[in-house]
């Protein structure tokens, strides 16, 4: 599968779900945010194609509603997938934030807080 730059309004919609439930301190840095995490998605597609294409501009423009927590799952998987074309992909502060976002969305999937721990 190749890589790919995703659209602004796929990150805006993460970002924003990031902002609204302040996921490491997005809330008031969300236009930060969104170039962060489009320049990794930039860097990777340039990585991967041997490429040097700038980093567009980006505008947070925050999504509402909000995406839903399995949607915010699906999208941060594909981020992710856009986005590990380099060695350091996993050690950069872009994938810690994704991580952190998929985190806090797979806890308010309905019927997790109810969820047993551990299987007895």
């Amino acid at each position: 599968m190749s890589a790919f730059i995703v659209t602004h309004n796929h990150i805006n919609a993460i970002v924003s779900f990031a902002g609204q439930h302040n996921i490491n301190g997005v809330a008031g840095r969300e236009q930060a945010t969104a170039e962060l995490l489009l320049a990794e998605n930039t860097r990777s597609v340039n990585y991967r194609y041997h490429s040097s294409e700038p980093v567009a501009a980006i505008v947070f423009v925050a999504q509402d509603p909000t995406l839903s927590p399995i949607d915010v799952i699906k999208a941060c998987d594909c981020l992710d997938y856009q986005s590990c074309e380099t060695d350091d992909w996993r050690s950069t502060l872009a994938y810690q934030l994704l991580d952190s976002i998929q985190s806090d969305a797979t806890s308010r999937l309905v019927g997790y807080a109810n969820a047993a721990w551990e299987i007895a």
